[in-house]
């Protein structure tokens, strides 16, 4: 009896070898065709501070004021970049066009702190961010950023004074 146990245990030992190494030579056949289908593609997001400094948007009188943010997110940067502060402001779908994938806006005072976060388009290829100062003369009223694709985008937005910048934390 103890011949045939040592024989049974035999057998079952070689059988399960033989089937752990017919499961390996599959998962091998497999790391061979390219990525698995499996997992949904990586989103492209963006997290973002908008940071209002105390002497935003000053008046005739060098008051701080509130100030209207737009957040676009862009294909192209082609006719963000090389439209006037009016026709931007006032006709933004229209002189976009298919650059424009969405567009965010809001009102920020005087030392606000808003998060910007959100799921971007996979069309995304920028982020531009336009500040309606009062003195757009010696104002830097937009700019725009890259956005890298299937990644979460973490960028500050500092609005002070008359001037908007984006700054990427990397």
């Amino acid at each position: 009896m103890h011949l045939h146990r040592l024989a049974l245990s035999r057998t079952v030992r070689a059988r399960a070898a033989g089937l752990a190494a017919a499961m390996l030579a599959l998962v091998l056949a497999g790391c061979g065709t390219g990525p698995v289908a499996l997992l949904p593609p990586a989103k492209t997001t963006l997290v973002s501070t908008a940071i209002v400094g105390a002497n935003v948007n000053p008046d005739s009188r060098k008051r701080p004021s509130p100030v209207i943010v737009r957040v676009y997110e862009l294909k192209s940067t082609a006719l963000f970049e090389s439209t006037d502060f009016v026709t931007l402001f006032e006709k933004d779908q229209a002189t976009l066009g298919g650059e424009l994938l969405s567009r965010e806006e809001f009102v920020l005072r005087p030392n606000d702190v808003k998060a910007v976060n959100k799921t971007l388009s996979s069309d995304a290829k920028f982020i531009g961010v336009v500040a309606a100062f009062r003195d757009l003369e010696r104002a830097r009223w937009r700019v725009a950023a890259p956005v890298v694709a299937n990644k979460t985008n973490t960028m500050k937005i500092k609005i002070d004074d008359v001037n908007v910048t984006i700054t990427r934390d990397e």
